[in-house]
């Protein structure tokens, strides 16, 4: 069942009680590297919101001893085994990483969707995804951070023999 379905909570037995969205699955990450940009690591001291400094073209450049942080994260997308999302819906494709915001005991109280880019949760697909899931969870949306401006002093400016062009 796709999102562009949008069935009743009665039409998905178990969904409005339970996770719609299991631990098991066969989707791999692929090269898709989403989780790598928005998600914040305290043991890189990586902040929520700026791309990994291990990441290089292909995915990890710090694969084999990335942390446990990173080992252990599976976004909602990869974890799906029921086909609630399809492949359109992976994260780089979607402009989402969608994960739990959970009420720290392991349950799932809330999704959050971390937006890749300014304004990707206003894309038609997005907002589609993130209806469905408001069907049966709270959904919030964390906007993607806007690259800061170099302040003006900061920006270079060309000379041509002493003189400023």
């Amino acid at each position: 069942m796709r999102p562009a379905e949008t069935p009743s909570r009665s039409a998905v037995p178990g969904l409005a009680s339970a996770s719609a969205l299991s631990c098991a699955s066969t989707r791999s990450c692929g090269d898709c590297t989403a989780c790598c940009r928005v998600m914040a690591v305290s043991a890189l001291g990586k902040p929520a919101g700026s791309p990994c400094g291990h990441l290089v073209s292909g995915g990890c450049g710090n694969y084999p001893r990335r942390p446990a942080a990173c080992r252990e994260f599976d976004c909602l997308w990869l974890r799906d085994d029921r086909g609630v999302f399809g492949d359109a819906h992976r994260p780089d494709r979607l402009g989402l990483v969608l994960t739990d915001d959970g009420d720290g005991d392991g349950g799932r109280t809330a999704v959050a969707a971390r937006e890749l880019e300014p304004g990707a949760a206003a894309h038609p697909a997005a907002v589609e995804a993130i209806a469905f899931l408001r069907q049966f969870l709270e959904v919030r949306v964390v906007p993607a951070k806007t690259p800061a401006r170099p302040p003006a002093a900061a920006i270079c400016r060309l000379t041509i023999e002493g003189g400023a062009a």
